[in-house]
């Protein structure tokens, strides 16, 4: 599962200012404030009537030596991490090194030494005394009441400096720069920080990355991104090392894995069955902290807290039953969580400076090829994965909470490249573009979630739910029609050899003409590994690309008819007779493309419409009640009705209807685009053409290039259909 949100705050605030983040309300102070230092706003703390003077450290004096009244912009800046433009300039100003730190001061004006006001705000879920099962979130909701009510009682305060190293060490130590317990980080591995680590309870060690890895153009601040994102939004990803406490490498790991609690299926492989996967989607299956797991009652909109009555099973990291009433010892404090690679250097540095860790101390298979694996000197060029075609697993038909597999996608000329001289310039596009996504659709779907949430709050004040209007609205900030950013996907051979794109679409042409319609959801075969890229094409480059890639389209489609690319539609699809079935008359799509596609789709009537190879129109069918192979078969509308009563979908896939169950997705049965029955007791393969429906811009498209190649503007029946020739399977490059 995901890291709690208030986990994934730690990381993101984690930078050169280091903070602790505790917000509350200041209180009124004595009446007769006595006399105070630190500029005056606290007592000495060397007054013999402080409470606390023995229990003040090197730190204490520090923070009393340093307060300071902060602005509202120095707070912004230092607190909030704001990246508003002044908080970035003030940040960008101050000295190296310096750091802000809250304090507080009790209601009679004495310094709060920080180890108590540690011990006072302390998140329950990271204290060893409460970390079970029953008490990691049950006792939250108290714990929080009691901070809030001990920041009523106190006076928050700032100090502001540049520390020295041993009152530096004071601070992390236990803080790990922020709240968190830090694990010990050993010296193989902290003298050189990877992307992250986690530390494992049995005392093994998992690092993203090679030792000491960082890349051209880091942005430190992005860093802790689930996405670890890099320049113009580029994905980065990079293996997983497993090593043993010692530095031995035990295993390589090439899978995409969720921070949070992905890492336990390394020692649990039973958390990817599809059981524990639809238990985490039905809300039953709930991880404790990063290295546990509980199974419990109810479901979704339970909320966080776990009560012992709704616990059915405990286990640990590893899949081992455990009692969920004992909490865990103190040396699993900080295990199981991811810790970044600044967080690293600076807990490094503190472990170093308190005597916990030597920092002299190496890896005994230090350059082994068993050993740590170190990167090169110097920052790398970031790197271009692929990853395993997102289909679902055999026998499923969901693709959710499983380890993505992904590869190193190689030069396209680096030596050994079977494919070396074949590549054309959109190829080269395709590889410096790969692993993007678009951010300006990133920004109209946050545009639309905030629109959406405005109208439904509209709505719900007027007593009515979101109607066709609204949800228009909401379509329309989504989605640009004009947005030139242009999607490819491209198979990956094993070796990390990228496939040139004509040659990717030919496969998958071919690909899709073997495949067994049955099998539908169980993950047809797409290649080895995708390779996903996107981008601006240039002008000139797209109209190349698309050309080339249309004259190998005019070939494998059936031939579009003068009458059809002269009436638009808004879709058609080829019957192996001949015929044509549209969705609504001939005519009815408007093809202007800057207009919004949905809206030009609610004018088209919502009928079937077939015709004859020469244009003539045959009839109709409501779409709505009816599939369009009755037109062939009447009794296709008792049984469409009879599998619906059932329980059952019908569903067309590229001619044949199939009759599945709602949630399995179980195959019942299945029937020819006649209406014919069909055994689902072998194989229905059926050439790559039949049943192909087609967007009325491809239509356009694939008839300009038919006629630019001088091929007859007419539709040839069935049998000179070119079935040998095959089709891609899904996501034809465009």
């Amino acid at each position: 599962m995901f890291l709690r949100p208030g986990r994934l705050a730690w990381p993101a605030t984690f930078c050169v200012c280091l903070i602790c983040l505790f917000v509350l309300a200041a209180p009124a102070r004595s009446a007769e404030p006595p006399a105070k230092s630190g500029g005056g706003l606290i007592r000495p703390l060397d007054d013999q009537a402080n409470p606390y003077r023995a229990q003040y450290c090197e730190l204490d004096h520090w923070l009393a030596a340093h307060l300071s009244v902060l602005s509202s912009e120095e707070i912004d800046a230092f607190v909030k991490h704001s990246q508003t433009p002044e908080a970035k300039a003030l940040r960008e100003s101050r000295p190296e090194g310096l750091v802000a730190v809250r304090c507080y001061a009790d209601q009679a004006g004495w310094l709060v030494p920080f180890t108590l006001q540690r011990k006072a705000l302390r998140d329950p879920d990271l204290d060893e005394s409460v970390n079970s099962l029953v008490n990691y979130r049950y006792l939250r909701a108290q714990h929080e009441k009691e901070v809030e009510a001990w920041k009523q009682r106190h006076t928050e305060l700032f100090s502001a400096g540049v520390m020295d190293e041993k009152t530096a060490a004071l601070y992390h130590q236990g803080w790990g720069g922020n709240s968190m317990p830090m694990p010990r980080i050993p010296a193989w591995i902290g003298n050189r920080p990877p992307i992250w680590m986690i530390a494992v309870p049995n005392g093994e060690y998992l690092v993203c990355g090679a030792l000491g890895l960082h890349f051209i153009g880091e942005d430190h601040t992005t860093q802790y991104s689930f996405l670890y994102p890099g320049p113009s939004g580029q994905i980065v990803r990079e293996p997983i090392y497993r090593y043993s406490a010692e530095g031995q490498l035990l295993q390589t790991i090439w899978e995409e894995l969720e921070l949070g609690s992905g890492w336990m299926g390394i020692y649990w492989p039973e958390l990817n069955s599809p059981e524990f996967i639809l238990q985490r989607q039905d809300g039953t299956h709930r991880f404790h902290g990063n290295s546990s797991v509980a199974i419990v009652k109810g479901g979704p909109g339970g909320g966080d807290a776990i009560t012992p009555q709704e616990i059915v099973a405990a286990y640990d990291f590893d899949g081992t039953p455990i009692d969920p009433y004992t909490p865990f010892p103190p040396e699993r404090r900080g295990m199981g969580q991811p810790v970044f690679r600044d967080q690293i250097k600076e807990a490094f540095a503190s472990q170093c400076a308190s005597g916990l860790v030597d920092p002299a101390q190496r890896s005994p298979y230090e350059g082994r090829p068993d050993g740590p694996v170190v990167a090169p000197e110097g920052p790398q060029p970031w790197p271009v994965v692929a990853f395993k075609p997102s289909n679902p697993q055999p026998g499923s038909i969901f693709w959710g909470g499983m380890p993505k597999p992904f590869t190193k996608v190689a030069e396209l000329d680096a030596p050994g490249n079977p494919y070396a001289g074949q590549y054309q310039p959109w190829d080269s596009w395709i590889r410096e573009n790969a692993n993007r996504d678009n951010p300006r659709q990133q920004q109209r779907w946050q545009d639309g979630r905030a629109k959406r949430s405005e109208l439904e709050q509209a709505a719900k004040l007027a007593g009515r739910e979101l109607d066709d209007t609204d949800r228009a609205i909401i379509r329309r900030i989504e989605n640009d029609p004009s947005d030139p950013w242009r999607r490819f996907y491209v198979e990956v051979e094993a070796g990390g050899w990228q496939v040139p794109a004509l040659l990717d679409f030919e496969r998958r042409w071919q690909r899709l003409g073997q495949q067994d319609l049955r099998l539908w959801n169980r993950g047809f075969d797409d290649g080895e590994w995708e390779l996903k890229a996107g981008g601006d094409m240039p002008a000139d480059l797209q109209a190349q690309y698309d050309e080339a890639l249309n004259a190998l389209r005019a070939q494998r489609y059936p031939l579009i008819p003068d009458w059809l690319v002269a009436a638009p539609v808004q879709q058609a699809c080829f019957m192996p007779n001949g015929d044509v079935i549209t969705r609504g008359p001939l005519g009815a799509w408007d093809p202007d493309d800057s207009k919004d596609y949905w809206d030009r789709a609610a004018l088209v009537e919502k009928s079937w419409y077939r015709y004859s190879p020469d244009g003539t129109l045959l009839g109709s069918l409501p779409q709505d009640s009816a599939p369009w192979c009755a037109f062939y078969n009447m009794s296709m509308l008792a049984q469409h009705d009879a599998e619906k009563a059932a329980g059952r979908m019908i569903f067309d896939y590229r001619g044949v209807w199939l009759s599945l169950a709602q949630n399995s997705g179980e195959l019942f049965a299945a029937w020819d685009w006649n209406g014919m029955p069909l055994a689902i007791d072998q194989p229905i393969i059926r050439p790559q053409a039949w049943g192909s429906w087609l967007l009325w811009p491809d239509m356009q498209a694939v008839h300009a290039a038919q006629r630019k190649s001088g091929m007859q503007a007419q539709h040839l029946p069935s049998a000179s259909w070119p079935c040998a020739r095959q089709r891609s399977a899904s996501r034809l490059p465009r």
